[in-house]
């Protein structure tokens, strides 16, 4: 079978709960291309696993899933890497073919377009509105396929936490996951909204949610526009919520639907991580104030001389 570029779909994701950017992804029918910062990608193909079924003599279930076959990058092309040979990896032309050769053309038109339109929220125990994004979904065949869990503030991964105007006396990402489970419902309530391009939701099925919520028509103002809502009654929750959130502001800029002043906030609270952006700059949607971006990448240069 002769594959052709058209045949790639090229589209980004949201990695959530706990938040840690957006992943790029070019997908045709055999292999996919994935990467965090658009220069690195991990070049994954899909082969045929057998398991064989527990009870069940000499019909293994054949299922499918992908396995790591390479590292591509602009600068040195593909680095395989050793397979396993019982797997029935697709042919390497069919690979070049149906992914490497609209990858190296469409990793100029970076970020992809976002297609998770299918968002899981928290909801509030009593006014039962989204109070902190929990995942997302390209369709809505896979919404049954993700469970509701509490949301997560931070990975083991990520730097600590400092909120630079709010008052912790504890730890402040226990502080931040404290104060979105005591607002939310109990047991845990979790919906799942189909967002429209003018970021409306409708609400669909989740996790203990009523009736009378699905199939409601809920506006973008309803919904916070970041991760979590920050509209919180006690001043110094709204300052540790806006505080977490400008702790992620490099990684929240690569979000498409950032209102202008939201934006620019955000380019201003990235001051604080210029190493970050200079990462993932190329990859931002938008910008607020070209100024702001330049004074940024201009420190990430001195910073990074400074350690050679």
């Amino acid at each position: 079978m002769q594959l052709t570029e058209a045949t790639a779909t090229a589209y980004s994701i949201r990695q959530l709960s706990p938040y840690r950017g957006t992943v790029q992804i070019l997908s045709s029918a055999y292999a996919r291309a994935v990467s965090a910062d658009g220069v690195q990608w991990q070049i994954q193909v899909s082969c045929e696993v057998k398991q064989q079924q527990w009870g069940i003599m000499n019909s293994p279930k054949v299922q499918r899933r992908y396995v790591l076959y390479g590292m591509w990058n602009q600068q040195r092309d593909l680095s395989c890497l050793p397979l396993d040979p019982m797997l029935d990896v697709p042919d390497d032309k069919l690979i070049e073919t149906s992914l490497l050769i609209p990858l190296r053309d469409r990793v100029k038109a970076i970020p992809f377009p976002a297609t998770d339109q299918y968002e899981l929220w928290l909801l509030h125990g009593r006014t039962h509105l989204p109070i902190a994004l929990i995942a997302s979904a390209t369709s809505e065949h896979t919404l049954d396929q993700i469970r509701a869990s509490r949301w997560r503030a931070s990975s083991s991964r990520q730097q600590q936490f400092q909120p630079m105007r709010a008052l912790c006396s504890s730890d402040p990402i226990l502080k931040i996951e404290s104060l979105i489970s005591e607002h939310g419902s109990s047991p845990l309530t979790a919906q799942w909204f189909y967002r429209e391009a003018d970021r409306s939701g409708l609400g669909l099925g989740g996790t203990q949610v009523a009736e009378t919520l699905t199939g409601r028509k809920l506006s973008a103002e309803a919904f916070p526009e970041l991760l979590i809502a920050e509209d919180w009654p006690d001043d110094n929750d709204r300052l540790l919520a806006e505080d977490y959130h400008h702790w992620l502001s490099a990684q929240l800029l690569l979000l498409p639907h950032l209102r202008h002043a939201t934006r620019k906030r955000l380019e201003l609270a990235a001051q604080q991580h210029a190493l970050t952006v200079s990462q993932l700059h190329h990859l931002y949607p938008a910008i607020a104030d070209q100024k702001i971006l330049n004074r940024i990448l201009v420190e990430a240069r001195l910073r990074k001389s400074s350690m050679t």
